[in-house]
């Protein structure tokens, strides 16, 4: 347990901090700190590197309750792993879960990068922000950063609750992993937004292992300097590799969409006739796979603007596969002004999994 009870200056409490030299911080559970609210600012860190270079893996941190289970209402910051080194900090296969209901002030912050330098990693973790407003104005996010780190991918997230909000980059929120990954350029891809049903969050002695089913069964990335998990399981006896800092034999459920990485289409001139244009997609799902036959990827196109068909969406199926590639030959009459091609792909059922109108334009035509 860690309180805090003073009345006089900003307040902080912090679970493990790291300012200088290379450490590695693993295997911690991080969980009952108090403070006392007062008109100073109050701050509740699980581990802080604020400097050096800092590997952080299989930690569980539960925030946001003291040490007997009851709920933080009106602490200023509170974040799980808050982070302002401008060396490298790798954080891997951590779990953490913020909670508590009737919060009168402050925000929250899963994981928090404050500092627009250094490298960061994130990968395969779990990020969880229940914590819910009553009468506060504060936000609670699963994930907020000063820039975008260099590499972020194959995490979960979940924010819940009244204020709560998915991730930040800089004080832009996004409400949705679509606009999380277009906010990133590219960067999350294989990661997915849902509950990864962890044993007892927020009991007075929390359990963050996780029960089945659970999205984090098999659907990470391996990492090769972390080869076993928060109690010394080995990752590799398991079903490499599970999300977060439990690894378990589970049964899996889906919350991921897939990836869809698009091959380049140079703009094209066309009077009369018809032509083909090649389009390759690389379609990748780090769920349940990308279903085969009917339900394969189709995509589908429309002109936007002018006159000329279609105007109205239809679709393609692929020419060809191979693997996660995806070949098709988009077949297109003559038109007589220019006017951009939208496209957008759907799988399984006639589910959306990437629509891409607005953030990309593949085809413009233009008089020859």
């Amino acid at each position: 347990m860690l309180s805090t009870t003073a009345n006089t200056g900003e307040l902080s409490t912090i679970g493990i901090l790291s300012n200088s030299g290379t450490v590695d911080i693993s295997k911690n559970l991080v969980y009952g700190f108090s403070s006392v609210p007062t008109a100073n600012p109050t701050y509740q860190y699980g581990i802080s590197v604020t400097g050096g270079t800092g590997n952080l893996s299989n930690n569980m941190i539960r925030l946001g309750f003291d040490i007997s289970g009851s709920p933080q209402t009106a602490v200023s910051d509170i974040a799980g792993i808050y982070c302002s080194s401008t060396s490298t900090v790798s954080a891997y296969h951590n779990s953490i879960y913020l909670g508590g209901t009737g919060v009168t002030a402050g925000s929250s912050y899963a994981f928090r990068r404050n500092t627009s330098s250094g490298t960061y990693n994130v990968r395969n973790n779990i990020f969880v922000n229940e914590r819910s407003n009553s009468g506060g104005s504060g936000k609670h996010f699963a994930y907020w950063v000063w820039v975008a780190p260099t590499t972020s991918d194959y995490n979960i997230y979940y924010a819940t609750g009244t204020g709560g909000i998915l991730f930040s980059l800089n004080g832009t929120d996004q409400a949705t992993l679509q606009g999380m990954k277009s906010a990133m350029s590219g960067q999350d891809l294989s990661s997915g937004v849902g509950n990864p049903n962890f044993v007892a969050p927020t009991a007075a002695t929390p359990d963050l292992h996780l029960n089945s089913p659970t999205p984090a069964e098999g659907t990470g990335i391996a990492i090769g300097t972390v080869t076993d998990d928060f109690d010394g399981d080995v990752r590799a006896s398991t079903t490499p590799t599970d999300i977060g800092a439990d690894a378990v034999n589970a049964t899996a459920s889906d919350i991921f969409t897939p990836a869809v990485t698009v091959s380049a289409v140079t703009n094209q001139a066309v009077c009369t006739g018809t032509i083909d244009v090649n389009i390759t997609a690389t379609i990748t799902d780090a769920g349940s796979g990308i279903a085969t036959g009917a339900n394969e990827p189709r995509l589908w196109y429309r002109l936007s603007a002018g006159s000329g068909s279609p105007t109205a969406w239809a679709y393609i199926a692929p020419s060809s596969t191979s693997g996660s590639t995806y070949n098709y030959v988009l077949n297109l009459p003559g038109v007589v002004t220019a006017k951009p091609i939208n496209i957008m792909w759907w799988h399984r059922m006639w589910r959306v999994i990437s629509d891409i109108v607005t953030s990309m334009l593949l085809l413009r035509f233009t008089p020859a």
